[in-house]
């Protein structure tokens, strides 16, 4: 009897896996999400500046398209000095090219007659100073002590930088971790408490059901901010206080929809049949109710995540969450939206990423709840 249930409960997930396998947009956005979860894991190896290098004097620039860059960084130092510099902004001191009509362009006639760094080799550190005239650059034949401008060459900047002359691609990468890790995080402990105080709650019935439902309401009347902030300042204020703080008020409404489930499944014959034959009540909530209820609750969870991650980004407008030099999407989305009409770039980036996100995990979530429900009959 033992083996025979063992092979029907292995059909029944190689069925699920199959009718999963042939939705063909819950394929598309599982791969998405494993995408972006792989390349925010993998954030420090393939990102190509530290999340917390910036270039003041870049500024907010445009996407740019090639992997190497050159631009004149305005600071007056020593020679050694502009190679701390130039080594602080991922980047080294470049020879002045044949033609530097373009970089020429870049600069304000109030600059003229100032000195510029350059490099009298490629990776050479004894470095040449070079005189800026509106008609180009005159090399001094005096080494000054110090010179106006550092000629920087660097990677370029894929998805543009921001108003910090910070690399956005980067910050989308390391933001990818925080947000990722909060959706699912929170979201995992919302899950567990919500199922199991659900669960228990229609199962039993009566005066539990009663009493649990009103300790419920008592917590959906807090206000939310408050509740989080005492939870903060209590338990210390680092990420994972933010994790168990969002996810210790998000199970609220899950337990409400698995307890309606539940009422709805424990008069039904299989469990009737549970009971009759001796199952201990903990074990029918476990095996019995609760694998039936898994439709709603992952459809439910699919909502849940992008929801926590606004909250989170609430939180960490009000200084409750992610703190700098860190970041996370809905900070990046914030953030950008303040200067939207001059860098749309900041915001835009941002925001496909996390809507890419969320309808992937709508895909997914529809996905499994047609894969996952046990009263699918077989194909």
């Amino acid at each position: 009897m033992s083996e025979m249930n063992a092979q029907n409960s292995s059909s029944l997930w190689r069925d699920a896996w199959i009718r999963l396998s042939r939705n063909r947009m819950a394929v598309v956005g599982g791969a998405v999400l494993l995408t972006l979860g792989l390349l925010s894991l993998c954030a420090p190896w393939i990102s190509p500046y530290r999340y917390e290098t910036q270039n003041l004097e870049l500024g907010a620039t445009g996407p740019q398209l090639t992997w190497d860059t050159q631009q004149l960084v305005y600071g007056t130092c020593t020679q050694q000095r502009a190679q701390v510099l130039a080594a602080g902004y991922e980047g080294e001191i470049d020879v002045l090219p044949a033609d530097s009509t373009e970089l020429h362009r870049t600069i304000e006639g109030q600059d003229y007659g100032r000195t510029l760094w350059v490099a009298s080799a490629p990776g050479n550190t004894n470095l040449m100073a070079m005189v800026i005239t509106s008609e180009g650059f005159d090399p001094l034949e005096e080494i000054p002590e110090r010179a106006n401008f550092i000629l920087l060459k660097s990677r370029g900047h894929l998805l543009g930088t921001d108003e910090l002359g910070r690399d956005l691609f980067t910050r989308i990468l390391y933001g990818g971790r925080i947000s990722l890790m909060v959706g699912l995080c929170a979201t995992a402990v919302s899950l567990t408490i919500g199922v199991l105080f659900g669960a228990v709650a229609g199962f039993f019935g009566g005066r539990v059901d009663d009493l649990m439902m009103r300790f419920v309401d008592i917590l959906y009347a807090l206000p939310f901010t408050i509740f989080v902030i005492l939870l903060t300042v209590i338990f210390d204020r680092n990420i994972w206080n933010l994790f168990l703080a969002i996810g210790a008020v998000e199970w609220l409404t899950m337990s409400r929809i698995v307890r309606g489930q539940v009422l709805s499944l424990r008069k039904q014959e299989f469990v009737e049949a549970a009971i009759a034959l001796g199952i201990p009540q903990w074990r029918i909530v476990l095996r019995h109710i609760i694998p039936n209820c898994l439709g709603p609750v992952i459809v439910y969870t699919t909502l849940t995540i992008p929801v926590v991650m606004l909250l989170e980004a609430f939180l960490s407008f009000l200084g409750l969450g992610v703190q700098p030099p860190m970041s996370s999407w809905g900070l990046l989305i914030r953030d950008g939206s303040k200067v939207l009409e001059e860098f749309p770039w900041l915001m835009l980036f941002p925001g496909m990423v996390l809507a890419l996100t969320l309808f992937s995990l709508n895909f997914l979530g529809d996905g499994l709840r047609d894969a996952l429900d046990v009263r699918v009959s077989k194909d």
